[in-house]
């Protein structure tokens, strides 16, 4: 599977997973229940399958200092069907929810550029959020990620991606094979670079509890290069 085609929509898919929420109560958007399994599936701008995102909550931990929440990630290719597979954890501490944003790139396999001690891989990223009183017209702060690959002190290849003019659109109605459900409609420029830099302008359905219902990207003369879709949620 060719790491820099499966980026961008995996990136995306991550992406509206890991924000952290800024909040008395830590409203969340996406699942917290032990068990909880959601699975996205990704499509090209024609409509056809290409990857499917499973997360399951796996480690639910309520302690004096606040919730902390572990995720069990599984990506995987439409074409050759290999997977990736890792673990991610939120916590709510003092009303705020935090990320490791660092787990972004976890779906990239990065691991597999460190072939000598003298390769390295380090990944910067900002704490983004939404706020507790998410409501039509919210502005949401910007955010940027960047992941390095280095080699003898030189960079072999820089990849981040750049969020800018966020904010809550609407609220509407959002129905998928998972369900219907009532969604806050968050849009978005997005720069994203690998090997070559897409800009594209994103619109994303959140439902608190669930987390991403459907999203579509669009480049910059208004075409829909990719979109998203819950396809099964699953709440024991």
């Amino acid at each position: 599977m060719n790491k820099i085609n499966f980026f961008v929509p995996v990136i995306f898919f991550i992406l509206f997973h890991l924000n952290g929420v800024n909040a008395q109560e830590c409203r969340m958007f996406f699942p917290s229940t032990e068990g909880t399994v959601i699975e996205m599936t990704q499509f090209d701008k024609n409509g056809k399958p290409t990857s499917y995102s499973t997360q399951n909550v796996i480690k639910r931990n309520e302690t004096a200092k606040g919730l902390t929440v572990r995720y069990q990630q599984t990506l995987k290719d439409a074409k050759d069907d290999k997977t990736f597979t890792n673990e991610m954890e939120v916590r709510c501490e003092s009303g705020k929810f935090y990320v490791d944003m660092t787990d972004l790139f976890k779906g990239m396999n990065l691991e597999s550029y460190q072939s000598s001690p003298e390769m390295q891989v380090t990944v910067d990223g900002d704490a983004m959020f939404y706020p507790s009183d998410l409501s039509p017209n919210s502005v949401l702060p910007d955010g940027k990620v960047t992941a390095k690959i280095t080699t003898g002190g030189f960079t072999m290849l820089t990849m981040y991606v750049n969020l800018s003019n966020r904010k809550c659109a609407a609220i509407e109605s959002v129905t998928t094979p998972a369900g219907t459900f009532e969604c806050y409609k968050i849009t978005q420029d997005v720069e994203a670079k690998a090997i070559v830099k897409v800009l594209a302008t994103d619109i994303t359905w959140l439902a608190e509890g669930v987390g991403v219902v459907k999203s579509e990207s669009y480049d910059k003369k208004g075409k829909l290069m990719s979109s998203s879709q819950l396809t099964k949620f699953e709440k024991k």
